[in-house]
Order: C-alpha cells, then sequence, then structure tokens
C-alpha cells in the first residue's frame, strides 16, 4: 500500500478545544475513521521528532487529557500536543505518514462487499467470530474477551464511547 508523508502548515492548525487542536488533511490522504470504521486510519503523527499517539483517540479524551493522543476521522486530523500548549506558536512541525487516497478504501470496499447486504453494524460483522456468544456471565458484552488484550478491550470501550460523548 502507498504512503504519503506531508508536514502539516502550521497556518491551517485551529483551535478546537481544551487540549484538541485540528486541521483538514488534503484530498491525497485516505480518509480516516469513521462511525462503522473506527480504526480504519493508519496515519502516525509526529511533533518534531517525537511519535504521537496513541491514534484511534476518543475526542473527549483529546479535548480533556491531550498528552499526544490523536484521532484521524473522516478528512480531518483532531490531535493534542505532547510538548506545546499552542502547536501553531511552537515553532515546532508537525508531520504525518498515511495511506495515499484511493489506496485505503480498497481495502476497505472488500471487507464491506464480502458482508451480507442486511448487516448494520459492518464493523462489527467482520470481527463477530472472534467474539463469544455469552461469557461466563451470561452476557453478550463486547468487552468481556478472555483471549483480547486489555489495550485491546479499552480501544472497543473508547469506540463504544465516542457517539455518546461526542
Amino acid at each position: 500500500m502507498a504512503h504519503i508523508d506531508l508536514v502539516l502548515p502550521i497556518d491551517a492548525i485551529r483551535h478546537e478545544e481544551g487540549c484538541a487542536w485540528t486541521i483538514e488533511l488534503p484530498d491525497e490522504v485516505a480518509a480516516g475513521d469513521d462511525i462503522d470504521n473506527l480504526d480504519k486510519s493508519d496515519l502516525q503523527l509526529w511533533e518534531g521528532d517525537k511519535l504521537l499517539g496513541p491514534g484511534h483517540a476518543d475526542h473527549h479524551r483529546i479535548r480533556s487529557v491531550g498528552g499526544g493522543l490523536y484521532s484521524h476521522w473522516g478528512r480531518h486530523l483532531y490531535f493534542s500536543s505532547a510538548i506545546a500548549h499552542e502547536p501553531p506558536a511552537s515553532g515546532l512541525v508537525y508531520r504525518v505518514r498515511a495511506s495515499k487516497a484511493g489506496e485505503a478504501a480498497t481495502a476497505q470496499t472488500a471487507v464491506t462487499a464480502s458482508l451480507a447486504p442486511d448487516v448494520i453494524f459492518p464493523r462489527l460483522a467482520t470481527f463477530e467470530k472472534d467474539l463469544p456468544q455469552v461469557n461466563k456471565y451470561g452476557s453478550t458484552d463486547l468487552l468481556y474477551n478472555p483471549k483480547g488484550d486489555p489495550e485491546q478491550r479499552i480501544r472497543m470501550l473508547e469506540a463504544k464511547m465516542e457517539y455518546p460523548l461526542g
């Protein structure tokens, strides 16, 4: 898959809320996460020489916690600085590496096309086979996954909470 490396134009970075800053990414960058594909983006973000993250962060956490969390959502990048309070005034270079537009869409289209047409939540359907039918507590709670690591369960919880908190 082809990638694009870009330096973000400082004058295009806008304060969003709290610790969060945002910038609209150019059309050459593949679209980021969306409601049906919460980990679609492979974008990486650097502040100077420091790789920020984790990505796919909950927007509420980016606003309230900061610390380098970021989210590539649709055409926009929401991020917080790990070093500077105001990225545009910091003198630091912000750069991204992400899939080129058209490249990532092909892979996602193949996954979506393989699903039954009546699937309401295509992202859940892609890993449905890995979910236990009922856990030891008699629940179908998506967070109970004895084979999953804690980070994976936290990401799922963040994804579930993004919509109500946003």
